[in-house]
């Protein structure tokens, strides 16, 4: 009966042009990075997320909890220039943490951070929120350096969960 069937949203994020035309999609780069040994989580970055691949920030914080709906879900986004070079910043709700890439190049965009700084899925969310950091980014905002109080490009991350507000620095080197 169907030749095609064509859903909106999912677990990666794509890049469009002016057009409308597909340039590149994540596919399913983010869970991969996710479930790896590159990938680490808390603000001293000694968490493996692969202990904790596609969990959520509520009572499915458990190990791929969320694999079965939507994953770690990517969900808010902005875009900043610093220097010469253009940023996408991916906002993951349930798995948290902000994917930083490079998309100079919207063809062949470079994955070149994560930042997440939930430091523990062992305590409850809702009795613990001061223990376990931030919890499920839902907006991001990008401030350039010129505009910036300390003159360093910031993002600023709304999170829903923990109904905290994380700034960024951003001190890129390329």
């Amino acid at each position: 009966m169907y030749d095609n069937l064509y859903a909106f949203g999912g677990r990666s994020f794509a890049i469009w042009d002016e057009a409308g035309a597909l340039v590149w999609d994540s596919g399913a780069a983010i869970e991969k990075f996710l479930a790896s040994d590159a990938c680490k989580l808390g603000r001293a970055r000694d968490i493996p997320c692969k202990t904790w691949f596609n969990t959520g920030h509520d009572e499915t914080a458990a190990f791929d909890a969320r694999s079965s709906a939507k994953g770690p879900e990517p969900e808010g986004l902005t875009v900043g220039k610093i220097g010469d070079k253009t940023f996408a910043f991916v906002g993951l709700e349930r798995m948290g943490g902000v994917l930083v890439y490079d998309i100079t190049n919207p063809r062949a965009p470079v994955q070149m951070d994560y930042l997440n700084t939930r430091e523990s899925w062992e305590l409850d969310p809702e009795k613990n929120l001061d223990k376990v950091g931030d919890l499920g980014p839902e907006g991001l905002h990008f401030v350039p350096a010129a505009q910036s109080p300390n003159g360093k490009p910031l993002l600023i991350v709304g999170n829903e969960v923990s109904g905290t507000t994380a700034v960024f620095q951003l001190n890129m080197t390329y």
